[in-house]
């Protein structure tokens, strides 16, 4: 069965935006609350290792990756947070999630900012903004 997506009325431009937020774990639940409290969708949550221009400590960074010999990687906790929003909400939502999560040091993560094309409600079959 051919799978169809859904264009926008608007030539192909995106009504909805797709967030990946890369945070300190003890920001955790200011950003939830943001996303909670600004967006009528959900959000999905998981526990990530990763490194960029924060240094890893490097009494809990070495991972075995040949047997007996550990190589120091440098990897961070950290939560990534998915969410898709309407297109009006993201940069207001952007502004927020950087108010409660910056401690200006190294390390406050990244957010990632993509176009949805759709999105599907399984239960109902709802399309578009009305599936969030």
């Amino acid at each position: 069965m051919p799978y169809n997506i859904r264009k926008d009325a608007s030539e192909g431009e995106s009504s909805m935006k797709g967030l990946i937020i890369f945070t300190r774990k003890e920001k955790l639940d200011a950003v939830k609350q943001v996303l909670h409290d600004r967006t009528p969708g959900g959000m999905a949550v998981s526990d990530v290792l990763g490194c960029g221009r924060q240094k890893a400590d490097p009494n809990i960074t070495g991972i075995p990756l040949v047997p007996g010999i550990e190589v120091e990687i440098g990897l961070m906790h950290k939560v990534r947070i998915d969410a898709v929003v309407r297109d009006e909400d993201a940069e207001p939502l952007i502004d927020a999630i950087c108010d409660v999560a910056a401690t200006g040091k190294f390390g406050d993560g990244k957010i990632f900012v993509y176009d949805v094309v759709d999105a599907v409600r399984i239960r109902t079959r709802e399309r578009g903004e009305a599936a969030l």
